[in-house]
């Protein structure tokens, strides 16, 4: 369920960053609405994709962190028991 929650929040971020991207990118969203006396309302408010975005990204940061896939979550990762010895490994650290 982790991985696919993962999956999901991943999926989500790039749907809304298509979508920003056929409106432009644009930050602010405009809503015209016209009074019962004829006038012209415009209300400026954050573009509901933008804070859809953040919200995305704060998931899948999240989620990236549980499977340590971020360099900060990585180096928190210890490995108990014996670790397989690589030659390769060996011979490049000069042992």
């Amino acid at each position: 369920m982790a991985f696919e929650s993962l999956c999901t929040a991943y999926a989500t971020f790039r749907r809304i960053n298509q979508a920003l991207k056929k409106c432009k990118y644009q930050m602010l969203a405009e809503k015209h609405t016209i009074d019962g006396a004829g006038n012209e309302h415009i209300e400026v408010k954050a573009n509901p994709l933008v804070v859809q975005q953040r919200l995305a990204m704060q998931t899948l940061r999240f989620m990236c962190q549980e499977f340590g896939a971020t360099p900060s979550s990585r180096g928190k990762i210890q490995v108990v028991g014996e670790r397989p010895v690589d030659p390769e490994e060996d011979f490049l650290n000069g042992r």
